[in-house]
This record gives structure tokens, C-alpha cells and sequence, in this order.
């Protein structure tokens, strides 16, 4: 059009013109729908018609539509957002952005973001205790809605424990290195009120969704209760109407734990924790109460001193050492060991049960040993007594019949009685954890069954990232400093007992005993008394080991041993004898190395007049370990093919 010739017209025949909008195409501002149409003025007959720029009012009041249509454009949008943000809360009633998925190795569950104790910045989160109870590593999982049916999930792998309680069943993590700002929190109430109308979240597991997304429930609180506090690996009750909680009907299931259930006005009331054992069949959260104490136990990190090292290892010698072997089992090991210790602990348990009573020989060197003997040697080389608690008959007990309770093979074969049916989902090996804790600490310290003085000369950090310490500890009458190793975790030391690679610190540093503390006659005697398990039978038994050095680190031992069994009535069948008699003498040598002996025989003469028909037969000993308990000795020794056999000496 614009290259058409241009031919004007009369004022007569000319129309009207019509302001036009000072905006520019596109944008808001587009378009005569959003622009008021204004009339031109009206001009005197015959006045001559104004051609060029408009008048300085009119330019004004189009800069002033043009502001008010930007502003009015403006304010539609942030309604827009508002709109949407508040519809999304209103159909929840929980800002789901605040709420995370809990992954460990072997689990997972579900935790929101609270704001950061009072002086401190960084992400939290908080959790049920038993998700992450494993020890594995923890990594928290955010999703991010992109669109309408695609969700972007956020990982972040780098987690630490801040907090803890395992009675409350209640945990917060921490993720390192990010700022709180960057996530929306929830709110936690003052309290929560019976009959109030509440919400819960989480991740429930799917049979179906390779990865469900997170799903509410609406209910109730029908109580404000106490749970007790139990003991969920040996399933007792630890103290009766401890823990604030509530009853809510809001048919939680598995992966809701560790997710939040709030108000209608989307604060936190409680914690999912899902495992009231008491009220069956009613689903239970801790309430807010315990969780804002557990919040307010979070302080800054501050490097450990000599004096924690200390109260640490008085607190393992009162509260942990001293506790009955039967006890000891019922100590959460997490109140004196690391937490990451967990899996290593786990994964020794497994090795260990897999070579326990296995009697296949395999080649170790020159020698060929059964598994069981290289077990029960690898284990005698650790210091103090070779895992008292976990070898006990009560813990042997627990685990095997868990094991007996686990087997499934009546599923194919059917059952043998009204038991077969009745299989144990129990985590056997939770039976055996704590026992093995308390050995190993015991040997990580050198205990040797009284409180010592433990005096930490110095705590040097070893790894300041991962907040591991070495404690060089004086010990009374011991000459060399023992090596400890500490870690800072959720807000106080906890003792460390396997290096990064996996292997037992108990094993390495400098041990307590030197060679001469092993020299001279050490030896134990049972009177003559009835054989235990044998009708009309008596025993007495001597076993004597003298000690020489030679040079340094070489040991060199006499080993005696003198074994009678008595027929209280009439004579033995096997050999038609009163009396069978058998003596052992052999000479054994081996060398020190971190205060523990190992060696094996080198001379052996055996006499007994039971060993071909009453098969009371003693093996040359090719294996043996020597190492100082206090003011006794223990004398490992095996003949390669079964488990070694144990006897505490004292000084002659």
C-alpha cells in the first residue's frame, strides 16, 4: 500500500482518525481489546485539521496508558503464579517441593526439609531413624515438576548424620555444602491436637510403577498417645509410655516412613514411623514435640579435644565393657560406634558365618587348613579375648535359631510339623551385630576386663574432611601409646573400628605387650571332677607352656598337656581299662608382631593308651597364637582341620 500514490481528500469527505497505540506490536500491550480507544477532539467548523507530532498532553497520556497497561499485565501474572501455587497447596494441603525421597543400599523411605537450627545454615532433613538405621551411605533424592507428567529428580549423594534418636525412631540429615535457601521447608506446629484433620505424605512401594511418585492420604488424629520405647532387634520393650506420638487413620504404608503428616494449615504434627508394636493395626508418627527437642541437640562443628577422647573411652569402659556377656546385646551400638560402621560389620558377620563349622581344607601357604581353623586363628590374632560375646552360647543361640526359623525349604518340600509354616522375616544377623561391636571395641581399646586410666596425649586429625581422629592414649604400666581411632558424627566422637579400605584398626599401631612380657612358665589345672555330659565318668586336666625369647621377636614354647578320664564304675569299654591317659609334649615357635605370637609346631611326642580304640586321639598342633589378657596369657592352638581350642594360662 505504501507505494500507491497518495491523493488527499476535502475535509468534507475525510474520516475521522482514530488515535493510535503508542505500544508496540506484540507483548501486552498489543491489540485494541487492552487499549481504551479515545475519541479525538472535537475541532471547530472550518479550524484547519493539525497534521505532525501530537500535542504535548496527548504524548503524556499515552506514556501514562502505556505504564498502567504494563503495571495492570504485570499484576495479572503474578496472580497467575499465585493462583496456581495456592491451588497446588489447596489440593494437598502439604508443599510437596519440601518433601524428599530417602535412598540407602538396601531401602527406602521418605524425609522433608526443616529450617536449620537457630544460627546455622544448611540443608536438613529429617527422617525416621530405622531407613537409615543400616549405616549405609544416604542420598537424598528432590523431584522438580518440568511439566505436566515429566519430573526431574535432583540427587544428592553427599549426606551426613547430624542428629539422632533411636528410641523416637528419628533422625536428621545433613547435606553438606548447600545452602537452605536453595529448598522450600515445612513449618513444624506448636502441637498437634486430637480429632484434628491431617495429612500424610510419602513414597509408598510399587509392584506395578517402576518408581511411584508421592502420594497423600487425608485423615485424622484419633489419639495423642506415648509409645514405648523398644528394642526392635531383640524385641523388647526398653522403657514403658516414653516417647510423644500420635494414632492417625491415614492408612500409611511402608515407604511413608520418615515422611511428614501436618495440618491443614500444612505444618508438621508428627513423623511416619509406621512400627507401633504395641497399638497393632493403627498407624503411628512421633509427635512434633520430640522432634523440635531433637532439632535443638544440633550444634556447629567444632574440632574434638583430648578431653572428649577421654570422656569417650570412660564412657565405653562404664556403660559398654563392664555390662554381664548376656547383656551386652541389648546396647545400641550406635551410642559409642560409628554409624558407618554398620555395613562393615555386617559384611564381617557374613564371611564369618559362611567359614564357621565349614571344615573344607584350602591351601594357606605351605599348610593346608581348614576354613574354620584359618577363621579361628585370623580372629585369635585380634587383642583380648578372640570375640567372647559374639561366641557366646546366648548369642549362638539367637542366630541360629532366627536361621532355623528363616529356611524356606518346607515351601518346596513341604513341612515336618505344625512349625515348617512359620517363617522369620528377622534380620538374623541384627542378632549377632551388637555382640560383634562389643568384641571388637573391646579389642580396638585392649580391654582386659577392669577400667583403666585411659590418659589421650594428643588427638591428631587424619582426615579433616571426614572428621576422623587418631588418640595416642597413655595406659597405665604400658609403655608404648595405643592408637585410637574417633570420628565426629551427629554432634559428638564415636569410636571407629575398621580403616578405609576395610580393615580392622584393632590389627595395626603399636600394641601393649612386648616379648618379655611373654617369657617364663604359664600354665592352668582343673581338678578331678565329673565329666560334664558323661555318666560315671571323671576328668582332670594340666596344660603348661614355658616361654623363652630369642633375639627380639622370636618366640620359642614347651607346650604340656596331660588329659586322665576316670570310669567311676567298673572300666572304660573301648579299652576295657580304668583309666585313659593321654600326655602330649611339643615344642612350637613362632614370632611377635603388634603384641600377638603366631607360629606353629616343630617337635611333638604323644603317648595315650585311648587314641586306636577309644579315639581319643590328639593331632600335632600346626597352628598356635600367644597374647597377654591382663596378668594372663591365651594359648590358641589348632591341628588345621577343626576350630582352634582356647585355654587362659596364668604365671607359675
Amino acid at each position: 500500500m505504501s507505494d500507491l500514490p497518495q491523493f488527499p481528500l476535502p475535509d468534507s469527505e475525510r474520516a475521522p482518525e482514530r488515535p493510535r497505540s503508542q505500544f508496540p506490536s506484540g507483548g501486552f500491550g498489543q491489540g485494541p481489546a487492552l487499549v481504551p480507544s479515545v475519541p479525538p477532539p472535537r475541532m471547530p467548523s472550518g479550524a484547519p485539521q493539525q497534521d505532525g507530532p501530537p500535542t504535548r498532553a496527548l504524548a503524556g497520556r499515552s506514556r501514562l496508558l502505556l505504564l498502567l497497561a504494563v503495571a495492570a499485565a504485570a499484576l495479572g501474572v503474578v496472580v497467575l503464579v499465585a493462583v496456581v501455587f495456592i491451588a497446588k497447596r489447596w489440593k494437598t494441603g502439604v508443599n510437596e517441593d519440601a518433601i524428599v525421597r530417602v535412598v540407602t543400599g538396601d531401602g527406602r523411605g521418605t524425609g522433608f526439609f526443616v529450617q536449620p537450627p537457630k544460627g546455622m545454615d544448611g540443608a536438613y532433613v529429617v527422617t525416621a531413624f530405622h531407613v537409615i538405621a543400616s549405616g549405609q551411605p544416604v542420598t537424598i533424592e528432590r523431584r522438580l515438576q518440568m511439566a505436566e507428567h515429566h519430573v526431574f529428580v535432583e540427587a544428592y549423594p553427599e549426606t551426613e548424620l547430624a542428629a539422632f534418636d533411636a528410641e523416637a525412631d528419628l533422625a536428621v540429615l545433613h547435606i553438606k555444602d548447600v545452602p537452605q535457601k536453595r529448598f522450600e521447608v515445612l513449618r513444624l506446629a506448636e502441637q498437634p491436637a486430637k480429632n484434628e484433620a491431617v495429612i500424610s505424605a510419602g513414597f509408598p512401594p510399587s509392584g506395578v510403577a517402576h518408581r511411584a511418585e508421592l502420594s497423600t492420604r487425608p485423615g485424622r488424629i484419633d489419639q495423642l498417645v506415648k509409645f514405648d520405647a523398644t528394642d526392635p532387634v531383640m524385641g523388647k520393650v526398653i522403657a514403658a509410655n516414653k516417647i510423644e506420638g500420635l494414632l492417625v487413620d491415614t492408612n500409611l504404608e511402608p515407604g511413608f516412613s520418615g515422611g511428614p503428616t501436618v495440618n491443614l494449615a500444612g505444618e508438621v504434627v508428627g513423623v511416619n514411623v509406621l512400627k507401633d508394636n504395641i497399638h497393632r493395626g493403627q498407624d503411628g508418627a512421633v509427635s512434633v514435640v520430640v522432634l523440635r527437642d531433637l532439632l535443638q541437640k544440633i550444634k556447629s562443628y567444632t574440632p574434638p579435644t583430648t578431653q572428649d577422647a577421654e570422656a569417650l573411652l570412660k564412657r565405653i569402659q562404664e556403660e559398654l565393657m563392664m555390662l554381664p556377656v548376656d547383656d551386652r546385646a541389648g546396647v545400641t551400638s550406635t551410642e559409642f560406634i560409628s554409624h558407618a560402621e554398620m555395613p562393615q560389620l555386617r559384611a564381617f558377620i557374613r564371611e564369618m558365618r559362611s567359614m564357621e563349622g565349614d571344615n573344607r581344607a584350602r591351601e594357606v601357604g605351605k599348610a593346608r587348613l581348614a576354613n574354620n581353623a584359618v577363621l579361628g586363628i585370623l580372629l585369635a590374632r585380634l587383642p583380648g579375648k578372640s570375640l567372647e560375646t559374639y561366641q557366646a552360647s546366648s548369642t549362638r543361640d539367637r542366630v541360629s535359631g532366627c536361621e532355623d526359623r528363616s529356611r524356606g525349604i518346607e515351601r518346596f518340600l513341604g513341612s515336618l510339623g505344625v512349625d515348617g509354616s512359620q517363617r522369620s522375616d528377622t534380620d538374623c544377623l541384627g542378632f549377632a551385630l551388637r555382640p560383634l561391636a562389643w568384641d571388637l571395641t573391646a579389642s580396638t581399646i585392649e580391654w582386659e576386663g577392669a577400667v583403666r586410666d585411659y590418659k589421650v596425649m594428643k588427638l591428631d586429625a587424619i582426615d579433616e574432611e571426614s572428621r576422623i581422629f587418631q588418640a595416642s592414649v597413655r595406659i597405665p604400666n604400658v609403655s608404648n601409646l595405643l592408637p585410637i581411632h574417633m570420628v565426629w558424627e551427629a554432634g559428638a566422637l564415636r569410636l571407629k573400628l575398621f580403616d578405609k579400605n576395610g580393615r580392622l584398626y584393632a590389627l595395626e599401631g603399636a600394641r601393649s605387650a612386648t616379648a618379655r612380657d611373654f617369657e617364663g612358665t604359664w600354665g592352668t589345672a582343673q581338678q578331678r571332677r565329673p565329666e560334664p555330659g558323661t555318666d560315671g565318668v571323671e576328668m582332670e586336666k594340666s596344660e603348661k607352656v614355658t616361654v623363652t625369647i630369642s633375639g627380639t621377636d622370636t618366640v620359642n614354647v614347651v607346650h604340656q598337656f596331660l588329659w586322665a578320664r576316670y570310669a567311676s564304675k567298673g572300666a572304660f569299654r573301648c579299652n576295657m581299662e580304668k583309666t585313659i591317659t593321654t600326655k602330649v609334649a611339643q615344642a612350637l615357635s613362632g614370632h611377635l608382631h603388634n603384641g600377638i605370637v603366631t607360629g606353629g609346631s616343630d617337635k611333638f611326642e604323644y603317648t595315650s593308651n585311648g587314641c586306636d580304640p577309644c579315639k581319643l586321639c590328639y593331632t600335632q598342633d600346626r597352628l598356635f597364637v600367644l597374647k597377654r589378657y591382663g596378668e594372663r596369657l591365651l594359648f590358641y592352638r589348632t591341628d588345621g582341620s577343626k576350630e582352634p581350642e582356647g585355654v587362659v594360662l596364668t604365671k607359675q
